[in-house]
């Protein structure tokens, strides 16, 4: 009986493995760089959509103030300001 050499010797096979090796420890260090990008892009994403409804609350309110019944409101109530002929009334202070 003849027996057929194995084609894999041992120093084949050890290249093999650090090859392999090689291959796994380049790639590991992507593949969690590539998992932390995908997190970040997550919260950016969450962080953008917060953002651009506050715009949408600020945009709302500056519309609201820009309406002459805002604009004298805000001017009697922060600043005192008065229409010609009326009186302004301080209210006195209760103990």
């Amino acid at each position: 009986m003849n027996k057929q050499k194995s084609n894999r010797s041992p120093g084949k096979i050890f290249v093999l493995v650090i090859v392999g090796l090689v291959l796994v420890l380049s790639i590991f260090p992507r593949g969690k760089t590539i998992y932390e990008l995908s997190l970040r892009k997550d919260e950016l994403l969450q962080k953008q959509q917060e953002v651009e409804m506050q715009n949408k609350e600020l945009s709302n309110k500056l519309q609201n103030i820009e309406e002459p019944e805002q604009i004298e409101r805000i001017a009697r109530e922060k600043l005192g300001m008065i229409k010609p002929g009326e009186r302004y009334i301080i209210p006195s202070l209760e103990e």
